[in-house]
């Protein structure tokens, strides 16, 4: 069925070419194909806010442990940035799988710091989107 709705006017016309032009006998192909299609890549996005300037040497220690830590995991990419402040900082990586960010985010140094957030940071907040790679920082934060 087609879905007149779709928000997505790309996949729109994908449908319709689906369910008019590929035959019916064909129909576990089309399910594969949109399958595909559909599938995207996991991107996390998270805001630290750190309690005060005291506590920016911790956050770089832990920080720049993690980032070693992200560039031997399953992560395709990541980034970093601060605010002009210095008390608000970003980072957004990318995924294949949930399966890759929970066995990240659950072990070494990340699981450490995130016991530990209480003492350095005064809110932290995670989004994540899927898209095929990573967003713009301003698009990036708009989401919080």
């Amino acid at each position: 069925m087609v879905n007149l709705h779709s928000e997505n006017s790309e996949d729109f016309y994908s449908d319709i070419y689906l369910a008019f032009f590929l035959p019916h006998s064909l129909c576990s192909e089309r399910s594969l194909y949109k399958k595909q299609k559909s599938k995207q890549m996991i991107v996390s996005i998270t805001k630290i806010e750190l309690i005060s300037y005291s506590k920016l040497l911790t956050f770089f220690s832990f920080n720049g442990q993690i980032i070693n830590e992200l560039k031997q995991s399953k992560s395709k990419k990541y980034k970093l940035t601060g605010s002009w402040n210095l008390k608000d900082w970003y980072t957004m990586t990318l995924w294949l799988n949930e399966k890759d960010i929970s066995d990240f985010y659950r072990n070494g140094t990340h699981l450490n710091a995130m016991q530990q957030s209480k003492t350095f940071s005064s809110k932290i907040q995670s989004r994540r989107i899927y898209k095929d790679e990573l967003i713009s920082w301003k698009e990036a934060k708009k989401l919080f």
